[in-house]
């Protein structure tokens, strides 16, 4: 069975969009025989809105967000709200993994720069995720943070 994978690209550093396409391709072709890939170079949120209204023939059962922290809640429910998009595919469960949500641990601090605008919109949205009966919520302390969440 050929998976599916599709990755969104969406940093805006010239520099580092080169190297990471690279190790992207280098891994495409490293799989091409097991994986069917498709590379979404885009704003984060404007693919989610693409395969919201195109949806994938197979739902997502894995996703993994290391985007702009600003908007990690929009994914969120975007993800969420549209089981055409993300909903369990051959398990009871499907998982959404979130990176950098100790965010160099600056959320661990009481106060800060209140400019800082990711550190709160990180700080939000543990918060958010914390309360939503929708799933299940563990924060793994590697690195600078992930945030495992399981539909419930």
């Amino acid at each position: 069975e050929i998976a599916e994978v599709t990755g969104v690209q969406t940093c805006a550093l010239p520099i580092w969009t080169r190297q990471a396409e690279a190790v992207f391709r280098a891994g495409v072709e490293k799989t091409a025989s097991t994986c069917n890939i498709k590379l979404l170079k885009m704003k984060a949120l404007l693919a989610l809105q693409m395969l919201i209204d195109s949806p994938p023939e197979n739902p997502f059962d894995f996703v993994f967000i290391d985007a702009d922290k600003t908007e990690q809640i929009q994914y969120y429910e975007l993800l969420m709200a549209n089981p055409q998009v993300f909903a369990p595919n051959s398990g009871p469960t499907c998982t959404m993994v979130v990176d950098n949500t100790l965010w160099y641990s600056r959320v661990l601090r009481q106060t800060g720069d209140p400019s800082d605008m990711c550190t709160a919109a990180v700080k939000d949205f543990t918060a958010h995720v914390k309360k939503d009966p929708r799933c299940f919520v563990s924060m793994l302390p590697l690195r600078d943070g992930m945030t495992v969440i399981q539909k419930a």
